[in-house]
C-alpha cells in the first residue's frame, strides 16, 4: 500500500492468486478492493485495507447525484464535526492490470448545520467530467461508504423540479428593520444549485444563496409599508 505522506510502500496481506497480465483491481464504494481476472483464473478476491478496522466509520446520509465545476454543494452527515478530509476518486476503468481512469482529488469543505459544504474542483484538467466516489474521512483516516457523484452536466434533463419553502418569516408575520432574516429550505433529487429570495414575485432580495442553510438579510425599509409577498425560488 502506498502512503503519500511518507512516499513509501508497505507490504500488506498476500493475494490468494497471482493474477498478472489479464487482471483488474477496482476500488468499491465500501472501501474494499475487488481483484479479478488473470490468466486462467476464474475466482475473485475482496481485499479489506486495515484503515477499515481503525474505528467507527463516518456516514454520508445524502449527497447530490450531479454537481458542476467549482460548485459548492451540501453533503448531509451526522459526523460533520469529526471530518478531517473529503476526497473523491474517479470510478475505475481497468483492463490488463492498468486503470486508465485513475484520479483522486482533495476537496475543500466547511462545516454546516447537519453536514458539510463541499466545493467541487473548478479545473477539468485536474478533474475530468465523469463519475466519482465521494468519501468523507475522520481524523483516524477511516472513510465513509462512498456516494457516487457525477461531475459535469447530466446527459438527460431532470424532469423533477426542486421543492422549496419559506421558513422565516411565516405567513402573517409583521416585520420591520434593516436586517430581517429570510430563510428557506430546499431539496431536489439531483441537487439544489441555489435559492433566490424575492419580494412580491419580482424583486430579487440579495444575491442567490448557493450554500445551505439558505438565508438572506433583507432591509425592509426599502419597501413601502403594507402587505407584501415574500417567496423563495430554487
Amino acid at each position: 500500500m502506498w502512503d503519500p505522506a511518507t512516499e513509501s510502500w508497505t507490504t500488506m496481506a498476500s493475494a490468494q492468486a497471482v493474477r498478472l497480465y489479464h487482471s483488474a483491481a477496482l476500488l468499491l464504494p465500501d472501501g474494499r478492493v475487488l481483484t479479478t481476472g488473470g490468466d486462467d483464473i476464474t475466482q475473485v478476491e475482496l481485499y479489506s485495507p486495515p484503515y477499515l478496522f481503525a474505528g467507527a466509520r463516518p456516514t454520508i446520509t445524502s449527497a447530490p447525484a450531479v454537481v458542476s465545476f467549482g460548485q459548492s454543494y451540501f453533503v448531509e452527515t451526522p459526523d460533520a464535526a469529526n471530518i478531517a478530509k473529503v476526497r473523491w476518486i474517479r470510478l475505475g476503468s481497468v483492463t490488463h492490470a492498468f486503470n486508465m481512469n485513475q484520479r483522486i482529488n482533495s476537496l475543500s469543505f466547511s462545516q454546516a448545520p447537519g453536514g458539510l459544504n463541499v466545493v467541487s474542483p473548478s479545473n477539468p484538467n485536474l478533474a475530468p467530467p465523469g463519475h466519482y466516489l465521494l468519501f468523507i474521512l475522520n481524523a483516524n483516516g477511516v472513510p465513509s461508504i462512498a456516494k457516487i457523484v457525477q461531475l459535469g452536466s447530466s446527459t438527460a434533463p431532470d424532469p423533477t423540479p426542486p421543492t422549496v419553502s419559506m421558513t422565516a418569516p411565516v405567513n402573517g408575520d409583521i416585520v420591520a428593520g434593516t436586517a430581517v432574516t429570510l430563510s428557506a429550505t430546499a431539496a431536489d433529487n439531483v441537487g439544489v444549485a441555489g435559492v433566490q429570495f424575492k419580494l412580491d414575485g419580482a424583486t430579487n432580495l440579495g444575491a442567490e444563496d448557493t450554500v445551505f442553510p439558505y438565508s438572506v438579510a433583507w432591509n425592509s425599509t426599502t419597501a413601502t409599508n403594507g402587505l407584501h409577498t415574500l417567496t423563495a425560488v430554487a
